[in-house]
């Protein structure tokens, strides 16, 4: 059968079924894909598909029989206070960084707080420019791009005001020595065209 790594892990069932009841077709409804990817056999949740949750042998989910009896399922008091702590932390975490980056003075581009659901929610400050014009050169972090990329670099939710303040201002004069270069080329290239246009009028004359 398939893996114990590939089964769900705690903050699936949590995101899904909260505090709430469920059944062997609740399980099914959301995890079905998951188990079929994972190799599994069964098209209706029957033997295989629960021995592939494995239930029994999870501490933090509780038997919750219907009012009617028949099986069902919950997770316990201490999962649902752990991820609901989890999340006032994180609440706490958003609104410290979102206070944090108004305090910084932005005149190219904008900051913003990035979340990473898939990575435990972490979370990011991103500042980031989008040209409206082609401007080569490259990133902040001078790796290549496309000329018509935004520029970005991105600092860790923890990262104090002062060493944003002084990344922003870097990143924004970076940017604005590529567009002076730019400028510069299109600048030359424009007195070079019309020298040619000027010198084929000449000759036409």
């Amino acid at each position: 059968m398939s893996k114990l790594s590939s089964r769900p892990s705690k903050r699936a069932y949590y995101d899904v079924f909260r505090d709430r009841r469920f059944t062997r077709q609740d399980l099914w409804r959301v995890f079905a894909n998951p188990y079929l990817t994972a190799g599994g056999k069964d098209a209706w949740p029957k033997d295989d598909f629960m021995s592939w949750l494995d239930l029994d042998t999870k501490t933090w989910i509780e038997s919750a029989p219907g009012v009617r009896g028949g099986e069902g399922w919950r997770l316990s008091r201490s999962v649902i206070q752990h991820f609901t702590d989890q999340h006032t932390d994180h609440l706490k975490v958003r609104i410290e960084v979102c206070e944090r980056i108004s305090q910084v003075e932005v005149r190219l581009g904008e900051l913003t707080v990035q979340e990473h659901l898939s990575q435990r929610r972490s979370i990011e400050i991103w500042w980031m420019f989008e040209p409206s014009v082609p401007i080569p050169g490259p990133d902040i972090n001078q790796r290549r791009r496309d000329p018509l990329q935004y520029f970005i670099f991105a600092a860790p939710a923890a990262t104090p005001q002062e060493e944003l303040q002084r990344r922003v201002k870097a990143a924004e004069a970076h940017v604005i020595a590529l567009i002076e270069a730019e400028q510069t080329r299109i600048a030359s290239n424009l007195l070079a065209l019309q020298n040619l246009l000027e010198g084929i009028r000449r000759n036409r004359s």
